[in-house]
């Protein structure tokens, strides 16, 4: 599942302006006016389908809420005021502040809105210690560390640049420390010193009250090379690990489970891993280079993928034949969500690589890629207009009925599987490659089913 940026909002935009409640259209010389009842009235734009050329309504940029800048740094949203007269929402709007993009001289800064990717049910979402953090922060940019109010105030006004480029060397101590890297600063803190006031009173785990929405869950069959690579480059400064012995590679597993944030069941969940992942031969080579597969299924896992699947299971058991999961597996274009990092291999599918497909553009696709496309922006399209994502010459996509079952393999053309838990070795199965079954090493798990029991 990628980041998704305005790009996203505005196809929302697109399809279902015309049916939020309380809203109606006009159309005048310069292009189509929606009048939100309670807010006021956007401008928007005439636009094409990319394939059909079928005419639609673009608006973008339509504000939720207040900028959170002064006292409001930091608190849960505002919602937006009316305004008077005709928003013009004609153009995309900014992307939020970010450390390679980032400018001393916008004084808008703030006034933004970026979609990612991720669940409340994946450890890095919620802010472990946000109180040591924030202070870690505030002593980076240099704040008087004299009283709680203080540091507030401090943090409140300081600008943008100072909080980002702070916030990002919280992050890479964080991530080179021992233990659970407990990252401020991009996460969400349940509960918290305003209450009931707070963005997030309880975590949503501790609810019963599920929205009556139809959902798409899913994830991409490598997510874990951005999340092993983030660790690769800020604990490892870059480097492989030469594992003096089979002990060290079972030390370093651990090591990337804790950062992931498996502590507290470390040693039975590297078991698993061990049992379901790696072969005898493989543990006791000990080669960094040909176990890196191993932990990008590991670092995607812990990140992503078991929080997913895990609130997917929730809302498929409270809103039966409404949940839709997908692994995304289609192999297009080289994906840039990793640079730098030397151990990919053939076949990847990662983090962020479906919306090349979903938000097509015609200098990265060729014909073969162009039919992936189509079956993806058809399959998004239904489901945003209907709530049931199908497309021509597709198979039905089921919905979830039971736990981690049926759903989606994305390729071309799309595959119904049984068991979600057969993506978390997809990494591991794509690098060792198509192989027999009478001739490949026996995995920990196989030699284990099969050992002689003992008179």
């Amino acid at each position: 599942m990628g980041r998704l940026q305005y790009s996203f909002a505005a196809l929302l935009s697109v399809l279902t302006i015309a049916s939020i409640t309380g809203t109606s259209l006009a159309q005048n010389d310069q292009g189509p006016v929606v009048d939100i009842q309670g807010l006021g009235s956007v401008l928007g734009t005439m636009g094409e389908t990319a394939w059909t050329g079928r005419p639609i309504y673009q608006f973008f940029n339509i504000k939720y809420a207040e900028a959170p800048v002064g006292e409001q740094r930091f608190r849960a949203p505002l919602s937006v005021l009316p305004w008077s007269g005709v928003m013009n929402v004609t153009a995309p709007g900014r992307g939020c502040p970010q450390r390679r993009t980032i400018s001393q001289d916008d004084p808008d800064a703030e006034d933004c809105l970026t979609l990612s990717s991720g669940t409340l049910f994946m450890p890095w979402v919620i802010c472990q210690d946000p109180t040591e953090g924030a202070y870690e922060i505030a002593r980076i940019i240099g704040c008087p560390m004299t009283t709680p109010a203080e540091i507030d105030s401090c943090l409140k006004s300081a600008s943008v640049s100072d909080l980002v480029l702070a916030q990002d060397e919280h992050k890479k101590n964080e991530f080179s420390s021992p233990g659970y890297p407990k990252v401020a600063g991009a996460c969400i803190t349940v509960g918290g010193a305003l209450g009931d006031e707070s963005f997030m009173p309880v975590h949503p785990r501790e609810s019963t009250y599920f929205r009556d929405v139809e959902i798409i869950f899913g994830m991409n069959s490598q997510e874990g090379l951005i999340f092993f690579n983030e660790y690769f480059q800020y604990a490892l400064d870059s480097q492989p690990i030469e594992f003096d012995s089979h002990w060290d590679f079972l030390e370093f597993l651990k090591t990337v489970n804790i950062k992931f944030g498996s502590g507290a069941f470390v040693d039975a969940v590297v078991g698993y891993e061990l049992l379901s992942k790696a072969t005898w031969e493989e543990m006791d080579r000990a080669n960094f280079s040909e176990i890196v597969p191993l932990f990008i299924d590991v670092a995607g896992n812990l990140a992503l993928k078991y929080g997913s699947v895990e609130e997917a299971n929730r809302f498929a058991r409270a809103l039966p034949g409404q949940v839709y999961l997908y692994n995304f597996d289609y192999v297009g274009p080289p994906s840039p969500m990793t640079p730098g990092f030397p151990y990919d291999f053939p076949n990847s599918v990662g983090h962020g690589d479906e919306l090349k497909f979903l938000f097509p553009m015609s200098n990265v696709l060729n014909e073969e890629h162009t039919q992936m496309a189509k079956i993806m922006v058809d399959l998004w399209t239904s489901f945003a207009i209907t709530g049931v994502p199908q497309a021509d010459n597709v198979i039905p996509w089921p919905a979830v009925s039971r736990p981690f079952g049926p759903y989606f393999r994305l390729v071309n053309p799309p595959e119904q599987k049984e068991y979600f838990v057969n993506e978390l070795t997809n990494s591991v199965e794509k690098a060792r490659g198509p192989r027999k079954l009478s001739v490949s090493p026996a995995t920990c798990l196989d030699l284990f089913l099969n050992r002689s029991p003992k008179n």
